[in-house]
This record gives C-alpha cells, structure tokens and sequence, in this order.
C-alpha cells in the first residue's frame, strides 16, 4: 500500500484561450478542472499502474469537497484532514497556438496547530497500513517549516520507506531526517551544497550521486 501524502492540493483548472493577451476578455475553447497538487499526481498514476492507493492530506471547504469525489471516482482511498479554510484553485490559461501558459496558483488555506495536530493522529495511524509513502508539494500556511521532518521521522521509527519532493526550506528541512528518497531539482540540490550541509556528510555524497 502507497500512502501519498498532499498537504496543500488544489483544484486545478485549465482554460484552452487562443491568442491569449493581458487586458481583454476572453471566452475559453474549454476548460477541465482535476484533482490536483503533486501528491494527487503520484496516487493517481500509482492508482493507475495498479497499485493500492490511500490519499491523505488537509482539505477544505466545497472546492474540499469536489477534491475528494474526484479522488474516490478514481479508486483511490481518500483520508483527509478537513479544515475550515477553502482548499485552494489554481488557474493555468494555455494558448495552444502560441505555445503559452499562464499559472495562477493560490497559497491555500491557513491551517492551524490543531489541524496540525490531528493529522499527525491520523498520519500515525495510516503508517500501519502501508509499506511506502510520498509527499509531494508545498506546506499550506500555518503548518511549521520542519512539518515533513516530523513525518519522515515517524515513518522512520515503523521502517517505511519514505519518498520526499518538495522545495525550499521544507526540503531542507525534510533532509535532516534522511528520507529513503528524494527528487530534487537543479535549484534544490544547490541549496544542499550552498552551506546546508557539509558536503563531507556521507548522506549528501548519497544525494549527490542521484
């Protein structure tokens, strides 16, 4: 069983707008709107190649709501968190005929260090009935920079492995712990090797090598 860890998901929307300019309106070709935010993106391809799949992470609000439907219509076991704010819409206008794409991605809800605490109850719970875990994206507000250094040390002390991608100081945060794996970009390896660590700790030769 994978456990795919999405703290702050999205409700992703895309609109298809030809000729695509900043100050005019436009009527869009179409639009899809999908589950969406990193770790909804590995379940749904783990969930996809046939693996079983549990969902978790903080979700609010209808956009909350609309989520979690969409997740469960495609097999995957949905165990959010749910929180007062309105889980957030992120907006991204492609222009297929002049190869463009435009984002506009919201920062999510605040989550306080209630919802904080009870996800890390239900966290506990669910690393007993997995074997590998992701987490994948940014941490909504609220949530302390360390938050996934403290997932990876719980899953650490039950000996899961645990499959780390993120970006900044969560990344380097996440790292103290020595995840089973991450994926880092250009940009994020460098801030490994810009001070964070001394490049004589055997564990960033380990990362280094990726």
């Amino acid at each position: 069983m994978i456990l795919a860890v999405t703290m702050n998901p999205s409700l992703d929307k895309v609109y298809a707008v030809d000729d695509y300019t900043i100050g005019k309106v436009f009527r869009p070709r179409a639009m899809t709107a999908t589950a969406g935010g990193k770790g909804l993106n590995v379940a749904r391809v783990a969930c996809l190649l046939g693996e079983e799949v549990i969902a978790t992470g903080f979700l609010g609000g209808s956009t909350g709501a609309f989520i979690e439907h969409e997740v469960q219509k495609q097999g995957i076991e949905s165990c959010f968190i749910e929180i007062d704010g309105e889980t957030r819409t992120c907006i991204n206008v492609v222009d297929e005929k002049n190869t463009t794409s435009t984002e506009i991605l919201e920062p999510g809800p605040e989550v306080t260090p209630a919802d904080c605490a009870n996800f890390l109850h239900l966290f506990d719970t669910l690393l007993e009935r997995c074997t590998v875990l992701t987490a994948s994206g940014s941490l909504p507000r609220g949530a302390p920079v360390d938050f996934y250094r403290s997932l990876i040390k719980r899953a650490g002390l039950k000996g899961k492995k645990f499959i780390l991608d993120t970006s900044g100081g969560y990344f380097t945060e996440g790292i103290k712990e020595k995840p089973y794996m991450i994926k880092p970009n250009q940009d994020e390896i460098q801030s490994v090797e810009d001070g964070v660590y001394s490049k004589s700790d055997d564990y960033i030769r380990l990362l280094l090598s990726f």
